[in-house]
């Protein structure tokens, strides 16, 4: 199979389509102040939500204990009226 010519024209086209293609250090500069002023925000956000998370974990483990105590009692008082299941 034949092999195309490449002239110095083409040559210097795809060499252009390359530079082009490139990022300057000022737009990787910015990308990263960018990403890291992100990042500070995502950081924030969750420890918002951990201190937040703190006392609600325990709140719903104090509701269980009382579902489960209520549970209890309903099915002992049941029991006792001729309810029972």
């Amino acid at each position: 199979m034949a092999r195309k010519q490449i002239t110095i024209e083409d040559l210097a086209l795809m060499v252009q389509k390359g530079f082009a293609q490139t990022v300057t250090k000022a737009e990787l500069q910015d990308l990263r102040k960018d990403m890291l002023e992100h990042f500070s925000l995502l950081e924030d956000d969750i420890r918002d939500l951990k201190t937040v998370a703190g006392p609600l974990v325990r709140i719903v483990a104090a509701l269980e204990n009382d579902v489960r105590s209520l549970n209890i009692r309903m099915n002992r008082l049941e029991r006792k009226v001729g309810l029972a299941k």
